[in-house]
C-alpha cells in the first residue's frame, strides 16, 4: 500500500466526492498516481481514514465511473485519496490519466526545448 512510491502525474480532473450524506461541490485533483488522486476539497477537510464516494462525470461511459477510496492524509481544501486495487475500473481510468498527462507533459518540454 505505499502510495507514495506510485509516479505521480500533474493532472486537472473533475470529479464528486461524497462523503456520509454530503456531495461536495465540484472537486478538482491536482496529481493523480496508479492508486490515488491528491484532490481539492474546497473548504471542506475530509477526516484521515473516512471512506469517501468518488465519481468522474467526464469519463467516456455511459454510466459515471464511480468507486469508493479511502482519505490517507487531509488537510484544509485538500485529501489524498487512495483506491483499493480490487476496483478494475478505478485503476484503469487512473492509468489512462496517468498516460495521458505524460504524453502532455512529453509534448510541453518538446516545445520547451530549442532546436
Amino acid at each position: 500500500m505505499e502510495h507514495r512510491l506510485s509516479v505521480r502525474r500533474s493532472c486537472v480532473v473533475p470529479l464528486v466526492i461524497r462523503y456520509r450524506d454530503e456531495t461536495l461541490p465540484t472537486c478538482l485533483t491536482h496529481n493523480c498516481s496508479r492508486h490515488g488522486l491528491l484532490v481539492s476539497t474546497g473548504e471542506v477537510e475530509l477526516p484521515r481514514g473516512a471512506a469517501v464516494e468518488v465519481k468522474f462525470p467526464d469519463s467516456s461511459s455511459v454510466h459515471h465511473l464511480k468507486g469508493w477510496a479511502l482519505v490517507i492524509h487531509s488537510q484544509p481544501g485538500r485529501a489524498g485519496v487512495w483506491f483499493d486495487e480490487a476496483n478494475k475500473s478505478i485503476g484503469d481510468h487512473l492509468r489512462d490519466l496517468l498516460e495521458r498527462s505524460s504524453r502532455l507533459s512529453d509534448k510541453t518540454l518538446k516545445k520547451s526545448i530549442p532546436g
